[in-house]
C-alpha cells in the first residue's frame, strides 16, 4: 500500500507539476501561494493527528503525561520548534557515480522527546520508480536525517523526494497550532554522468514544513 501510494503520487506529478531548479537561499516572493502549499489533517487510527502535503508526511505523537509543577514549568522553553526539510536529489558529494536524496528534522528549543523520519527517492519520469531509504530514530536528540542513493544510471530523468516523520514532544509540551509549509520546487530534472550532477547541494531544500510545541502551562 505504502510503495503503490507514492508512485500513483509521482506519475501524477510527472504530468502537472513545474520543474525548476530553486535553492535554500529564495525569497519569499518566489516561493508558492499558500494555496499552491496545502496541508491536509486526518487522523491515525490510534487518534494521532496526521498532517500531510505533496512532498511530506508528520504525524504527531503525544508526550509522556507530565507532573510538572509551576516552578518546574518556568524552567522548561517557552516553545520548540521542529523543521522537517526535503533536500533537492543532487549528485551525491561522498559517493561518485550516484544521485543522492535526503530528508530531516531540525528541533530547536529543546527536545527531550523523540524524532523518526523515512525518505524515499522517486523518479517520475520516464518510468515512475521509487527507491526507500532507511527508518532513522533517535531519543532525545535535536537533530536526525536520512537519505537514499541509486546509481547515476537511473537518469537522466525528473527526480523528487518524499519524507515521512514522526515527532513526539517531550513532557509538558504540546502542539500549538497547525504546521505550516512552504515548497521551493519539488521536482528537479537530472541528467545522467557525474559532471552533470554538481549544480545542486544536499543543503538545498525543494519543501520545509515547521511545526510548533507550547508548553502546556501556556496553552491551556
Amino acid at each position: 500500500m505504502f510503495t503503490s501510494k507514492i508512485l500513483a503520487l509521482a506519475a501524477v506529478i510527472a504530468l502537472s507539476a513545474t520543474i525548476g531548479t530553486p535553492s535554500l537561499a529564495m525569497e519569499p516572493a518566489q516561493q508558492l501561494a499558500p494555496d499552491q502549499a496545502e496541508i491536509t489533517t486526518q487522523f491515525d487510527e490510534a487518534g494521532n493527528q496526521v498532517f500531510s502535503t505533496e512532498a511530506t508526511e508528520l504525524t504527531i505523537l503525544p508526550a509522556e503525561e507530565s507532573t510538572f509543577t509551576q516552578a518546574e514549568y518556568a524552567l522548561l522553553a517557552p516553545s520548540i520548534r521542529c523543521d522537517l526539510g526535503v533536500h533537492h536529489p543532487h549528485g551525491s558529494h561522498h559517493v561518485t557515480g550516484t544521485i543522492n536524496g535526503t530528508a530531516s528534522i531540525s528541533c530547536s528549543g529543546g527536545n527531550d522527546g523523540s524524532l523518526t523520519i523515512h525518505y524515499s527517492l522517486i523518479r517520475t519520469a520516464p518510468n515512475p520508480t521509487q527507491w526507500g531509504g532507511p527508518t532513522e530514530s533517535n531519543s532525545g536528540r535535536n537533530y536526525i536525517s536520512t537519505n537514499r542513493g541509486v546509481s547515476c544510471k537511473e537518469g537522466p530523468g525528473d527526480f523528487r523526494g518524499w519524507g515521512k516523520s514522526e515527532i513526539k514532544p517531550p513532557p509538558g509540551y504540546v502542539l500549538d497550532t497547525a504546521p505550516t509549509y512552504q515548497k521551493y520546487g519539488s521536482i528537479l530534472p537530472i541528467a545522467r554522468g557525474a559532471a552533470s550532477l554538481s549544480t545542486q547541494s544536499e543543503s538545498d531544500l525543494a519543501s520545509l514544513m515547521t511545526v510548533t510545541f507550547v508548553r502546556e502551562d501556556q496553552k491551556n
